[in-house]
C-alpha cells in the first residue's frame, strides 16, 4: 500500500479574525431521580444535541439534553438473558429502525424496546491469543441499513509479536448486515505503530484507532500518535500528516518489548507518564477538524502527575491553527452540535453526586 507523507505547510487563514481561544463556559445537568454514576466509558452524540450516555451498573442508556439541559430515559437492556446487554460498549448507532450496538464481544441489533434482534461474535481475542494476525473490533460508522464500516485493532499492535504476515492484516473492514459477512478493506497498519518490529516495543491498548468519514475518506488516527491519516476510498491512496504542534511534537513512548509481562511497569507506565490524542471530528460549517490532547508527567520527588488537556483545531489540510488548554478537567472525547463542542466534566473536583458537569466551547467566533 502507498503511503503519500504530506507536512505542514503555512496555516490557512480561516476569515478575517481568526481568535487564538474559543471561549469556554460551563454547565451542570441535574440527574432528577436517575442514579447515574459518572464513571461510564461510552458516551456518543446521537442527533443535535443529544448526547447518549450507557450507564453500565443496570445496562440503561440515558441521553443528555444538552440544548434544554435535562436527563432522560431512552433504552434499557437487562444483565443476563436474551436481552442482556455486556458490561463495556465501545459503540452505538441507529440502523433504519433498529439500533446496532457494538460491545466487548458483539454487535447486537435491538428494537427501540431493547430486545435483542440479532448478535454476531466480533471479537477473535476470545481463546485465540497467541495469533498476532486476529483483530478486536473497536468501533463503528453506518453507511446505509445494510453495510457498517467497522475498525479493527490487530492483536499485533497490541502486544509484541515477532515479525509475520500480522503487518498484512486489515484495519478497517465492511459489515455486510443482511448476508452477515466481512469485506475486508486494502488498509492496514501504519508503521509507527510498530507492527513489523517487536524490538523497539508496543503500544498496548492505547494503539487503538478512531475514525470518521468525509468526502468519500476515511480519516484516522491513533491515541499514541499526533499523526493524522486520510485513506481515499476512490483512488485507495493513504497520506500521512503529521499532526504535530508545539506542544505535542511527538508520539508518546512505546512500552519496552521485555516488559510485556511485567504488569507493574505497564500501568505506572500508563498512569504517571504519557501523551494521548482522542477522536478526531469534522466541523462541516468551518471546514475544520477537531481534537484533544493531554500529557501527563510524573514529579519523582512530589510523588505526584501533573496533567495538561488541550483543544486542537485543524484547517481541512490538517495545519493546526488553534491550541488551547481546557481550563476544567474533562474526559477527552469531541462531542460537536450546532456550533459547539461539548465535553464531560472529569475528577471528583468537577462532577457532582446528583449532576453532571459539561464544558462548552463556541465555534461560532470562527467565521
Amino acid at each position: 500500500m502507498l503511503v503519500l507523507f504530506s507536512a505542514c505547510s503555512k496555516p490557512k487563514q480561516l476569515g478575517n479574525e481568526l481568535k487564538d481561544n474559543l471561549e469556554q463556559s460551563q454547565f451542570s445537568i441535574e440527574h432528577g431521580d436517575k442514579i447515574i454514576s459518572n464513571r461510564s466509558v461510552f458516551t456518543k452524540l446521537i442527533g443535535e444535541d443529544s448526547l447518549l450516555y450507557y450507564e453500565y451498573t443496570d445496562r440503561a442508556f440515558y441521553i443528555f439534553d444538552l440544548k434544554s439541559r435535562v436527563l432522560n430515559d431512552f433504552l434499557k437492556f437487562e444483565i443476563d438473558g436474551p436481552n442482556s446487554m455486556e458490561e463495556q460498549v465501545l459503540s452505538f448507532d441507529k440502523v433504519g429502525d433498529q439500533y446496532a450496538i457494538l460491545s466487548s464481544n458483539y454487535i447486537s441489533f435491538s428494537d427501540k424496546n431493547g430486545q435483542i434482534l440479532k448478535r454476531k461474535r466480533v471479537n477473535q481475542f476470545l481463546n485465540n491469543m497467541d495469533d498476532p494476525t486476529i483483530s478486536k473490533t473497536t468501533s463503528f460508522k453506518v453507511i446505509n441499513e445494510n453495510q457498517l464500516y467497522l475498525s479493527q485493532s490487530p492483536r499485533a499492535v497490541i502486544a509484541p509479536f515477532k515479525y509475520s504476515e500480522a503487518s498484512l492484516t486489515p484495519i478497517f473492514a465492511i459489515y455486510h448486515v443482511n448476508e452477515d459477512s466481512i469485506e475486508h478493506l486494502p488498509i492496514y497498519s501504519p508503521e509507527e505503530t510498530l507492527i513489523n518490529d517487536e524490538t523497539r516495543g508496543f503500544y498496548s491498548s492505547i494503539s487503538q484507532h478512531f475514525f470518521i468519514l468525509n468526502n468519500n475518506c476515511i480519516v484516522f488516527n491513533f491515541q499514541f500518535s499526533p499523526s493524522i491519516y486520510r485513506y481515499s476510498l476512490k483512488s485507495k491512496q493513504l497520506t500521512q500528516f503529521d499532526g504535530k504542534t508545539t506542544r505535542f511534537p511527538e508520539a508518546t513512548e512505546p512500552f519496552p518489548a521485555n516488559k510485556y509481562r511485567d504488569p507493574a511497569y505497564l500501568v505506572k507506565h500508563l498512569v504517571q507518564n504519557g501523551t494521548r490524542f482522542s477522536n478526531i471530528e469534522y466541523d462541516a460549517e468551518n471546514d475544520i477538524y477537531i481534537r484533544y490532547a493531554s500529557k501527563k508527567t510524573f514529579s519523582e520527588e512530589l510523588k505526584k502527575s501533573n496533567y495538561e488537556l488541550y483543544l486542537q483545531v485543524f484547517d481541512s489540510d490538517f495545519n493546526n491553527i488553534i491550541e488551547q488548554e481546557v481550563l476544567k478537567p474533562g474526559k477527552p472525547e469531541v462531542y460537536l452540535s450546532n456550533g459547539f463542542i461539548y465535553m464531560i466534566g472529569a475528577s471528583s473536583a468537577y462532577t457532582e453526586e446528583d449532576a453532571t458537569k459539561f464544558t462548552k466551547f463556541d465555534l461560532r467566533q470562527i467565521k
